[in-house]
């Protein structure tokens, strides 16, 4: 994981660049989960910590017990079942993964069979009529390593849990799972129907070629159908599942601060270059308001390109420009007088801006390279 610890230096130095020109609280989410992501490696990086996520009665605690070998969530179905997150694994992994749980504010814990590489989490129903058991759950589908989205065949079309919850959540693709449970309930000629129909959905959300398991955790009669399956894929990930999040989340952090500061392209000193030599001549013509006019229309067009704190910055100077005119001597009246007493306050504010530009496009090129080395 070293190459995570690079990242997340990477990471750092870009947040630095951007917040003069975003300011503290524009980043502040993304400083959080940078920083959340320093804190997960401090923590057993070969336990998978997989959380079950869906909507009322779609059997994730059904399926909790089933991969845990004994009941250890009870399964619930019209009511809103399970009031807090639980956290299921063996003994010896709760111990490891104590400090982390407790971070990300899971308190209930369950000892049982589990492979010692793995960490179960029931979650509340994303769809609970209690809003507190749908925020708990909200905030921890972000923070875990992977997660099996449960649906069932009555509801795995529902508007609302596809529009509110799950789409919002598709920039996370790469770490989801997603089930069709109760599967004995469903003709079997229409079974592969359902779960292409599912899928296509959920591509719909967002998520590109979603992997969707057909399951039954809790069987009207006979054994679990398909479990094996989804915990062979489970296995699968055990190795990529934390560097994966990682990634990821990274990923989103470089987009979002791009997002803050906007592309390039102002093609700033030559512009600069031109107004001044114009400001200079109106100056020099006694045209103080043509002057002041053209300086502030450019001031102007430069702050609407760059947006965010940097916008508020350059309108600040723009405010002060009659002033800073005004303040040139009529002897060392020129264009590099008008660049010195307007221009180069706002020159600052533009190289803080493509000092940033620079390091979340060198933090968003290495986690790119990352991701494909690693295939995640």
């Amino acid at each position: 994981m070293a190459a995570l610890v690079g990242l997340l230096e990477k990471t750092d130095l870009a947040i630095a660049a951007v917040a003069p020109i975003s300011g503290e609280a524009a980043i502040a989410p993304i400083a959080t989960a940078a920083a959340f992501l320093r804190r997960r490696l401090d923590y057993p990086e070969d336990v998978l910590v997989v959380a079950f996520a869906g909507g009322t009665g779609s059997g994730k605690s059904s399926l909790v017990n089933v991969l845990a070998g004994t009941e250890v969530a009870p399964p619930g179905g019209l009511r809103p079942t399970t009031a807090a997150p639980l956290a299921v694994a063996a003994g010896s992994t709760l111990d490891r993964l104590e400090g982390y749980l407790a971070d990300i504010g899971v308190a209930d814990l369950a000892v049982a069979d589990v492979p010692e590489w793995l960490c179960l989490l029931d979650l509340p129903d994303t769809d609970s009529v209690e809003l507190d058991h749908r925020l708990q759950a909200e905030s921890l589908i972000p923070r875990v390593d992977l997660v099996v989205w449960v649906a069932d065949p009555e509801k795995y079309r529902d508007a609302s849990l596809h529009h509110d919850h799950l789409a919002p959540l598709a920039a996370h693709a790469d770490r989801f799972l997603f089930v069709l449970n109760q599967i004995d309930r469903i003709d079997p000629n229409a079974v592969e129907t359902l779960l292409s129909d599912l899928q296509s959905a959920i591509t719909h959300d967002g998520f590109a070629e979603p992997e969707v398991f057909g399951i039954s955790a809790a069987p009207q009669a006979g054994p679990p159908l398909g479990v094996d399956r989804l915990m062979a894929e489970l296995e699968s990930r055990r190795s990529t599942g934390v560097l994966a999040k990682a990634l990821i989340d990274l990923d989103e952090a470089a987009r979002s601060l791009i997002a803050k500061i906007g592309g390039s392209g102002l093609d700033f000193d030559r512009r600069a270059a031109e107004v001044a030599e114009a400001a200079a001549a109106a100056l020099s013509a006694d045209d103080r308001a043509g002057a002041v006019d053209v300086v502030a229309n450019f001031l102007d067009d430069v702050a609407k390109v760059v947006g965010g704190m940097a916008e508020t910055r350059i309108r600040s100077v723009a405010a002060t420009t009659p002033r800073r005119l005004g303040s040139i001597e009529l002897e060392d009246l020129d264009a590099r007088s008008v660049d010195r007493a307007v221009i180069e306050p706002v020159r600052v504010i533009i190289r803080e801006r493509a000092t940033a530009i620079a390091a979340v496009t060198d933090l968003s090129l290495t986690v790119a390279s990352s991701r494909r080395s690693m295939g995640v």
